[in-house]
């Protein structure tokens, strides 16, 4: 099974560990002597930053040290534990990531980026206190409806920038399924106002505000 790429903390990932360096085979790997304390890391020499990381508990991982081109911030970036990952696949999967480095990329400044984008939920939430807020007590009542109970269940972890068209599809077909049309259209309608916020920094894809004008919302509502 293979797990997948994680960044270790700021603090440890511009810690400069010094290690032994020969080429990483499989046997090699099994035959790694725990540290006492801490974790000691063995360098392959085939491919500069490449090594194998055990700990004092034995737990063994693949790691990549790299130095960012825009800022020369050295990190280490996790690719996987053993045996988990096999040499081989570490190895070519260090390559592709020093390629990316090598053009200018920061794996792990972007694993963060991506960890730190809003969510549905985050747009949700600002939308009901800056907006909602001000409308009729009915109004209000819709749409805090509306989110709480139909929008967030099926949508709320998702990041902004993943939602797609058939999301909004998929969810409006469901809720006409309950024998609630209306409400499906109302919830298309809040689900694009509320996710798309370009003053705010807050925007949907362009394929989901459209969805609001393809879905129509029922005659005479505030939304």
């Amino acid at each position: 099974m293979t797990r997948s790429d994680t960044a270790i903390p700021l603090a440890a990932d511009i810690v400069r560990t010094h290690g032994v360096s020969q080429r990483l085979t499989d046997k090699t790997v099994k035959s790694l002597a725990a540290p006492t304390r801490g974790n000691a890391i063995t360098y392959d020499s085939e491919v500069r930053g490449f090594g194998a990381r055990i700990t004092a508990a034995g737990a063994v991982a693949f790691i990549l040290n790299y130095r960012v081109k825009s800022s020369g911030l050295e990190r280490r970036y996790t690719i996987g534990s053993y045996p988990d990952w096999s040499v081989a696949a570490a190895r070519e999967r260090a390559k592709e990531l020093k390629r990316h480095v090598d053009n200018g990329g920061d794996p792990i400044g972007e694993h963060r980026t991506a960890g730190d984008a809003p969510t549905v939920a985050d747009a949700c939430e600002q939308f009901l206190a800056e907006y909602v807020e001000k409308k009729r007590p009915a109004t209000r009542a819709e749409y805090t409806s509306v989110i709480r109970g139909t929008v967030l269940p099926a949508l709320g972890r998702k990041k902004l920038a993943a939602v797609e068209h058939s999301d909004i599809e998929r969810l409006h077909r469901e809720v006409t399924r309950r024998g609630a049309p209306i409400r499906a259209n109302r919830t298309v309608a809040v689900v694009s106002r509320s996710i798309h916020k370009p003053s705010s920094g807050i925007c949907a894809p362009p394929i989901l505000v459209r969805a609001s004008s393809e879905t129509l919302s029922p005659a005479g509502s505030d939304i």
